[in-house]
């Protein structure tokens, strides 16, 4: 599957009347860094057909999870009320975290899973994906203050104790490049039987879903496509079927998309 650039924001000058959004995408997050980013990604991609719905500063993973599982379950009323329309219908949740020192962190991920809440982790931290944009990181074990200084020299601005804001403007054309990486070390932790270990990221998960669900309904549709496309070969290929982990990863994911994206 090839890989995503952010596209240029949609034009302020075009006029477009009221359309209610396709879907909902609610994200739970540790801190005020990752709200801020992903309004910003949000804002820069159109919010006019995805409605993404984001709150900070919720606490430890466990919290986290479990603020998840409760609007999980609002969400889940209404989409089974009578007359509950399509967008009512179509909605994730997902929980945004760190690994940083936190003791619940494999507890709070095995009980998402269970309960179908989405993950976008950072391992250490969230500057993990920062950074990413930024330099050829390699797969380097790093704990999160010295990873923290490490984007505090390339990212201007940036200050984990101050301001610990990321520079979208710097970051913003350099996207497929950070997937890339996000998605080498992600492969590389599933390599080692550790897939939520350091280093590693997901949030392109969760901005790729943002990015994709923000496209009007035919580009949303060819996207579609192309995600079943890719299902299919994997699903062929050889080495899926005697038991490749990466592969088995990927088509989970690529299932997870189709069903956000339905």
């Amino acid at each position: 599957m090839k890989r995503l650039s952010i596209p240029p924001s949609p034009s302020l000058n075009r006029r477009v009347g009221p359309v209610k959004p396709l879907s909902r995408i609610v994200a739970f997050c540790e801190g005020k860094t990752e709200k801020r980013y992903l309004d910003t990604f949000a804002n820069h991609v159109g919010r006019r057909l995805v409605e993404v719905e984001l709150v900070e500063q919720v606490g430890v993973p466990s919290t986290i999870v479990s603020r998840c599982i409760q609007r999980k379950s609002e969400l889940e009323a209404v989409a089974k009320r009578k007359g509950a329309d399509s967008f009512e219908r179509n909605f994730c949740v997902w929980a945004v975290f760190d690994r940083d020192e936190h003791l619940c962190y494999t507890q709070a991920i095995q009980q998402a899973v269970q309960n179908s809440i989405r993950i976008a982790f950072s391992n250490p931290c969230i500057e993990l994906w920062a950074l990413l944009h930024l330099e050829a990181y390699g797969d380097r074990h790093v704990g999160r203050h010295e990873l923290q200084k490490m984007l505090k020299q390339v990212m201007p601005g940036y200050d984990h104790s101050r301001s610990p804001v990321f520079s979208f403007a710097l970051m913003r054309d350099q996207y497929a490049f950070a997937r890339g990486q996000a998605v080498r070390l992600v492969e590389s932790r599933d390599n080692l039987d550790d897939p939520y270990g350091c280093p590693a990221t997901s949030m392109y998960e969760l901005t790729d879903l943002i990015m994709a669900s923000a496209h009007p309904p035919a580009e949303r549709r060819q996207k579609i496509e192309e995600l079943r496309t890719r299902l299919t070969q994997i699903e062929r290929d050889p080495q899926y079927q005697i038991g490749n982990s990466l592969l088995a990863r990927e088509r989970s994911n690529l299932l997870t998309m189709l069903r956000d994206l339905r």
